[in-house]
């Protein structure tokens, strides 16, 4: 079983951790999209750390024998759900950066094109 200053600790920090969050929200500091899943998983930990008996509960149903190795399977578990929303975060940001690196380099060439149909013009102006 956990003790209880581990369990006042653990509740502490997650608290806290929501609070920064929540805070860095209101700051404009993080979009509130990229940060649900951290509140989730903030909230999940600190429902762990309130009932700890539910790890336990977790644990006999999923068939491993001790609740910290199922603490160590929820924790791989939310590590790879975190770098499966980054990786698309992060590829849905290059894709946007490759498009508008792509329009930018169109409206150069666009704005070349002009320059240059005006010279032409203001050239054949003045005789």
């Amino acid at each position: 079983m956990i003790s209880i200053n581990l369990q006042i600790v653990l509740i502490t920090l997650n608290i806290v951790f929501l609070f920064f969050l929540l805070n860095n929200i209101r700051r404009y500091r993080l979009e509130l999209k990229y940060t649900l899943l951290w509140i989730l998983l903030s909230s999940i930990a600190l429902t762990l750390a309130i009932f700890p008996k539910l790890l336990f509960f977790i644990s006999d149903n999923i068939y491993i024998e001790t609740p910290v190795n199922a603490l160590y399977l929820i924790s791989f578990v939310i590590l790879f759900v975190i770098l499966y929303n980054f990786t698309v975060i992060i590829s849905k940001l290059s894709n946007q950066s490759k498009k508008l690196t792509q329009e930018v380099g169109l409206l150069k060439n666009e704005l070349d094109q002009l320059a240059r149909i005006d010279a032409t013009i203001k050239s054949s102006d003045n005789p």
